[in-house]
């Protein structure tokens, strides 16, 4: 009795103490316990088990405490032991341990890859395009008749001098097309025949043959010698400034280019009508009165010669020169998030209609849904840019066309549907995680050849390699149906959309009805087992 006193007392103390020690001896105490017994039912000593045990636990009671208390200092210790040596070993930048050095090559590889072709393809391209001038097509008629001094017979000595013989059709030919000349090679002058008539040359713009057109009419010597005549002899004659040049150009076409076009033909005509007023002033002072009559016409002495400008499809705002080109850029991006939204519903429609796929046409409803959330998605963006658009516009006319807010709004429906096929193969073939950057940098190739900026015709020739993707259609119909500019090409520019759509589209299907196909096909495998 007084072993087993002793036990309570100890196992009080112990308590009291601390409440780990206290778990800790009674389970001790009990498996010391089992121990015994299994001891004394082996050996048959059931009699000597009591004391046994309770000597047993009193040691496991005096001892258990002993060790817990260690074992709590020893941890605190160890964590000051750690925060010493982090804080004297500070561990490296956190990358190294999240970054391979291979995923980090790959990394920089591919970071300095998406930037070098982003500089080719956009940077390079816009990158000195006076020095491709040269390569733009003017068109030139000359349908000048010559001098006729039937009215002015004396003043044929004087014209012939000078103009060294020639007619003023001649000069201006002369003045364009002479290596010799100041004029010869600014533009890529193309002479066509005197009898082109004024009307087919527009048409030539209008159909994208030309960039511009300088037309030289059938009286343009004759009015030179009016004017000349009256300018020197007259005094007080104050008109004398009516010879002209007709110098046409679609400005819808491209903004920058058909700006350098004119600025350039401007300067060439003003070349040739300084030159001209250098020739009557120092043919004036062997005149009476010749100085004098040519001061009072100071405007046929500044310029004889006018250019004539018709601009046949002009940019009412700055704006309009990028709307149809952003357009092409916000419903691509808007294909990408579309292609994402797109095979997330298909990944929760399959989840949640799996256990539908022994119904009829299983298959074909459910690629049907995700082609109807398509249609959607489209619709939804093409509508949008036009509302903005209309906002844009302020109340004024955003049409500069005969055509319809409905025809531009069926064409940036057909635009977006064709963006999105080619998000949305890709993201069949990549998946939805991982498609969009091989996208991204589709856009980036067909932004140097889009005509945004600048035409391919004055950039590098590394925009050729864009040719046939659908962004430059798709600018080029929004510039026709809002400005007017080259609707002759509106057939091609509807066929390379709908082929891209149908081509796109279709393969899309194909790749999908194989995936789900066999989707559906381990679902019953799974059923039957």
């Amino acid at each position: 009795m007084s072993d087993i006193n002793q036990v309570e007392v100890i196992r009080v103390d112990s308590t009291s103490t601390h409440a780990i020690a206290e778990d800790t001896i009674a389970l001790n105490a009990k498996d010391q316990q089992d121990q015994v017994e299994i001891e004394d039912t082996t050996d048959e000593k059931k009699d000597k088990s009591g004391p046994q045990i309770e000597e047993s636990s009193t040691v496991i009671a005096l001892e258990g405490e002993k060790p817990v208390q260690e074992e709590k200092g020893k941890s605190e210790k160890d964590s000051e032991n750690l925060l010493s040596f982090e804080n004297e070993n500070p561990r490296p930048l956190v990358l190294t341990s999240l970054i391979t050095p291979t995923l980090a090559i790959v990394m920089i590889i591919l970071v300095a890859f998406i930037t070098a072709l982003y500089a080719l393809f956009y940077l390079g391209c816009l990158w000195d395009p006076i020095s491709r001038l040269p390569n733009v097509p003017v068109a030139v008629v000359i349908a000048d008749n010559g001098f006729h001094f039937d009215q002015h017979p004396e003043a044929q000595t004087r014209v012939m001098r000078l103009t060294h013989n020639k007619t003023m059709g001649e000069v201006v030919d002369y003045f364009l097309f002479n290596p010799n000349s100041s004029a010869f090679g600014v533009l890529k002058w193309t002479k066509l025949d005197s009898s082109t008539r004024l009307d087919d040359l527009r048409t030539m713009i209008d159909n994208g043959d030309y960039w511009g057109y300088l037309y030289v009419p059938s009286n343009f010597s004759d009015s030179v010698l009016s004017n000349l005549q009256n300018a020197t002899t007259h005094t007080g004659y104050k008109d004398a400034f009516n010879s002209t040049i007709e110098f046409g150009y679609d400005q819808a076409r491209q903004m920058t280019v058909t700006g350098l076009v004119y600025k350039y033909t401007l300067g060439v005509v003003n070349g040739l009508s300084s030159a001209i007023a250098q020739t009557i002033v120092g043919e004036a002072e062997k005149y009476p009165n010749g100085y004098e009559s040519l001061l009072t016409t100071p405007r046929y002495l500044v310029s004889p010669i006018q250019l004539e400008v018709n601009n046949m499809h002009p940019i009412p705002f700055y704006g309009y020169n990028f709307a149809t080109y952003i357009a092409s850029i916000v419903l691509w991006v808007c294909g990408i998030l579309g292609a994402v939204v797109l095979f997330k519903i298909y990944q929760m429609r399959f989840q949640t209609a799996s256990h539908l796929f022994e119904q009829k046409n299983f298959i074909s409803r459910y690629l049907l849904s995700g082609t109807l959330v398509s249609l959607f998605i489209t619709l939804v963006s093409a509508s949008i840019y036009l509302i903005l658009l209309v906002i844009l516009a302020r109340g004024t006319d955003f049409i500069q066309t005969d055509y319809s807010p409905l025809t531009v709004w069926v064409f940036l429906w057909l635009t977006a549907f064709c963006y999105l096929q080619f998000s949305n193969i890709l993201a069949a073939l990549l998946g939805p995680d991982n498609f969009s950057l091989i996208v991204s940098l589709l856009l980036i190739l067909q932004l140097g050849s889009s005509s945004a900026i600048l035409d391919p015709i004055v950039m590098n020739p590394v925009t050729k390699l864009s040719y046939g993707l659908p962004l430059q259609y798709s600018v080029k119909g929004l510039r026709c149906l809002m400005l007017g500019s080259q609707c002759n090409s509106m057939p091609l520019n509807y066929g390379v959309l709908f082929a891209w759509t149908g081509g796109l589209g279709l393969l899309n299907l194909a790749v999908l009805y194989s995936q789900v196909s066999k989707r559906v096909a381990k679902l019953k495998l799974e059923k039957d087992l």
